[in-house]
């Protein structure tokens, strides 16, 4: 396990480059956007830093992975996080948006994935966007409406579980540091 709380803990954004082995500007491009969520701030102007959740760390990643597979452009990679923090309504929803459970049940040895359809209208030759983060056990209906005009044209899966792995280890070992500080400290005083 790795919380009690799965916002328990926060990080701030240097903690969160360091866990991802990913870029701070990308990280701080994606706040920005909106794509990754912003739990707080610690200290202002210059040296002022964001802080994220486990799964936002976790979200960071798999925007990542998103965004070096396809390049995708900004209208997509915005309707492809809803995914990732918004139960969609062909799923049960659950206290925590997907991505904690998919950092949590990663943990756990669950496989999850995160899909992403590219659908058209084929009346109105409109294009849209959604996306699914699951785990592999759960059987999802997607699109059985044969009346609707929706079509799904492509769809990308990604792999959470093999990007979450390694944050996953990561956020434990930092939890296990932190306690052992904690026990230095009592033993100290």
């Amino acid at each position: 396990m790795l919380y009690k709380n799965p916002e328990e803990q926060l990080f701030e954004n240097h903690q969160v480059v360091r866990i991802t082995g990913l870029s701070g500007n990308r990280l701080r491009n994606f706040q920005r956007e909106r794509w990754i969520q912003v739990r707080g701030h610690l200290k202002s102007g210059l040296t002022a830093s964001n802080l994220s959740a486990p799964s936002d760390i976790a979200a960071f990643s798999a925007m990542s992975g998103l965004f070096d597979a396809l390049g995708a452009k900004r209208d997509v990679l915005g309707a492809a996080a809803t995914g990732l923090y918004v139960w969609q309504p062909e799923q049960v929803a659950r206290a925590f948006h997907p991505i904690t459970h998919a950092l949590y049940g990663t943990a756990n040895d669950e496989w999850w994935i995160w899909q992403i359809y590219s659908l058209r209208n084929d009346q109105t030759s409109q294009r849209r966007v959604r996306s699914f983060c699951y785990n592999m056990d759960e059987t999802l209906k997607l699109f059985t409406d044969l009346a609707s005009p929706w079509l799904p044209i492509t769809r990308t899966t990604i792999n959470l579980s093999p990007l979450l792995k390694p944050i996953v280890a990561r956020i434990r070992e930092r939890g296990n540091a932190t306690r052992r500080l904690d026990a230095l400290e009592g033993s100290q005083a």
